[in-house]
């Protein structure tokens, strides 16, 4: 994967993780992984790499007279937590996010304000809302990374971000990947840049429990290329006790796998090099109906049901054995969660998601983090497209900076070689246009949770859940198409 970003640290500037570079220049994600002995080998000489000095936007400093920026965000994720402060306490996460919003605010004499509405689901009607009356109330909006986002497109509820003055789409700071996936007609309405921040998931594994089974060095296999799905579910297979006794295998033993069996197994298609969805020129294809979606629903199926050796649980359930309980081997979570481990007694590892086969190229992670866009109805574009590639330009050397170098590395990574880890899966972030455009409709829904659905109703028939919703998928696909290219 060729990074298209320079870095704000030595170290980052080898390894090329920052989130808006993650995926490389081309629109053929799966096929842009990094090896992992270039990884190796950019850790090794990082030490040596100058440290740049802060970039500054293109174009000179203005004053807009105060003039108010405002953010409409939903209260989800990253931005809860990653985005907006009112003031500096000493966290350097907190500190860098206000970094941020005064050298914006102060290159260009604005006030940036944020403002949220309630969940995911508040923003499209919110959107909607303010176009529709002509209001200029918002001049950026941060999304959920599918809920809303297809229906303020085909709405013509956004403004073209090739359209706005000032917007560097093709230079280093806006993800080149996204932009070519996400657009149609020439036109580009989602855009990720370094404002934003990946949220990919990731898999935890016991340090302790892999020694005692005499499982391989987790980490060797990464930086071979040899972390494979097989691999996965032979280590796997290995573990599997009664801790109780009580003759069933329940929230109370001992597994080689566990997972919450929900939106995070989605993960499995992109990290086995496959899009749900896929884009042609200036439309989309259902890609699910080839004999590889096929081996995937049966390898994952045999991880998760292929004997006692694995647990999962569904959304948000009461019975589940997490890494903390020290009774698995392996889980996987979102890697922001990890966060919250920081105190727990077990010793676990960080891995990427493993590869379908030792000859796919790399490590790929579909990134469920939001998406940016702009009302169709703001007043002053250059304003508003200074602003946004003011934001990007300094979240290189303020907050990309902390998320990576304190909060990853300093706090979420327990030993050196999960930091490696870490910068193998954010090098591997990808977008799929069938999650973010998609993933909720009604039609294309079964499908895109299919592995987690099917895997729940413990039945191993994708050929019958294709079946049943191809024709349905494909006409929600075209639908769209039509909507997004109308101009009436």
């Amino acid at each position: 994967m060729k990074s298209t970003l320079r870095t704000s640290s030595a170290l980052l500037a080898a390894l090329a993780v920052l989130s808006a570079a993650a995926c490389g220049e081309s629109a053929e994600a799966p096929a842009q992984g990094q090896a992992a002995d270039q990884t190796a080998e950019a850790i090794t000489s990082a030490e040596t790499e100058p440290v740049e000095t802060e970039a500054t936007p293109e174009f000179d400093t203005a004053d807009y007279g105060g003039a108010k920026f405002t953010v409409l965000y939903p209260g989800w994720g990253h931005f809860n937590d990653y985005f907006f402060t009112d003031e500096e306490t000493g966290d350097q996460m907190n500190d860098a996010i206000y970094q941020r919003m005064v050298k914006t605010e102060e290159y260009l004499g604005v006030d940036l304000e944020n403002v949220t509405p309630g969940y995911i689901e508040t923003i499209a009607p919110t959107v909607q809302k303010a176009v529709m009356a002509g209001a200029d109330d918002y001049q950026m909006v941060l999304t959920h990374c599918i809920s809303g986002v297809a229906d303020m497109m085909q709405s013509h509820l956004l403004y073209d971000f090739r359209q706005l003055p000032f917007v560097d789409l093709e230079g280093e700071y806006f993800n080149h990947q996204i932009d070519d996936l996400l657009s149609i007609g020439g036109r580009s309405y989602y855009e990720a840049s370094e404002y934003m921040i990946s949220d990919p998931n990731c898999y935890l594994f016991n340090t302790k429990m892999r020694e005692s089974y005499g499982v391989p060095d987790l980490y060797d296999l990464v930086r071979t290329g040899k972390w494979t799905m097989d691999r996965n579910i032979e280590y796997a297979s290995l573990v599997s006790v009664d801790v109780d006794g009580n003759g069933k295998f329940d929230e109370n033993d001992q597994y080689g796998m566990t997972a919450e069996a929900d939106w995070m197994l989605n993960s499995f298609y992109n990290a086995f090099g496959k899009y749900t969805v896929r884009k042609e020129g200036d439309t989309y294809v259902l890609d699910l109906g080839d004999d590889k979606t096929v081996d995937i629903f049966d390898k994952c199926f045999k991880l998760f049901r292929g004997g006692d050796y694995a647990f999962t649980w569904k959304y948000a359930a009461d019975k589940t054995v997490k890494i903390d309980t020290g009774r698995c081997l392996f889980t996987i979570v979102p890697i922001n969660s990890v966060k919250t481990l920081r105190e727990s007694p077990v010793d676990f590892g960080i891995l990427p998601y493993p590869k379908y086969d030792e000859s796919q190229e790399g490590y790929y992670s579909v990134n469920w983090s939001g998406l940016m866009c702009v009302p169709a109805t703001v007043a002053d574009p250059e304003m508003v497209g200074k602003v946004i590639q003011t934001l990007s330009v300094f979240s290189r050397g303020t907050v990309q900076s902390a998320y990576y170098d304190v909060l990853l590395t300093g706090k979420l990574a327990r030993d050196e070689a999960s930091v490696e880890m870490l910068h193998i899966i954010f090098d591997g972030v990808v977008y799929d246009p069938g999650m973010n455009y998609f993933g909720f409709n009604s039609s294309f829904q079964s499908l895109f949770y299919g592995i987690p659905n099917l895997i729940n109703q413990n039945k191993n028939d994708f050929a019958s859940l294709y079946a049943k919703n191809e024709k349905g998928a494909t006409k929600a696909i075209e639908k769209f198409i039509s909507k997004v290219l109308d101009e009436g």
